[in-house]
């Protein structure tokens, strides 16, 4: 494939289950199969030449000594994606400050602190092309339900789930725009 594709925002939960390995010692299917498409996910990003964008802290999270640290597939996936000048580091942490005060204002109170732990991804990702590779759908939610505050302008950013159908086959495809994976979807 020629060209760059566009520049992604991976959390590192999906770093962490990527190759399955803990899945196969537990025998367990279910996550085996999140593995499986958390790597091929990886894989994609590869193929279609996207790029991979981290700031301080999510370069912490995806750190091997990191309290969670990431997979081996993971750790083998980020060394090909720097070989092939794929990854972006800022040299800032993008701010998360009107999130934070949006979080703060309309979501409710047990919810919040969830939303905190990711704010930088969103942020990260609409300093970039506004994507983001993650399998936490709670948090996903939250986003979602900040989308149409005022001042908060993240409706337009696709958060996709890499067990979702047809994510791998939309990474290969260069990520178009796909409304219905942004965090404010049009009304059917």
């Amino acid at each position: 494939m020629r060209g760059r594709g566009r520049d992604f925002v991976v959390d590192a939960d999906v770093a962490r289950s990527a190759d399955g390995a803990e899945a196969v010692e537990r025998r367990d299917a279910a996550d085996l199969s999140v593995a499986v498409a958390r790597q091929r996910a990886l894989d994609a990003l590869l193929e279609a030449r996207h790029r991979v964008v981290f700031s301080p802290r999510l370069h912490r999270e995806w750190h091997p000594r990191s309290k969670r640290a990431p997979s081996r597939g993971a750790r083998r996936w980020l060394a090909r994606m720097v070989e092939r000048r794929l990854l972006v580091r800022l040299v800032d942490e993008p701010s998360t400050a009107a999130l934070d005060e949006a979080i703060d204002t309309h979501l409710a109170v047990d919810t919040r602190a969830l939303a905190h732990k990711d704010a930088h991804l969103v942020a990260i990702a609409c300093a970039h092309d506004r994507r983001i590779i993650s399998g936490d759908g709670r948090a996903r939610a939250q986003f979602a339900r900040l989308a149409g505050c005022e001042g908060v302008e993240i409706g337009d950013v696709h958060w996709v789930d890499p067990v979702e159908p047809d994510a791998v086959d939309w990474l290969r495809a260069r990520a178009p725009d796909r409304p219905a994976w942004t965090l404010a979807p049009p009304a059917r």
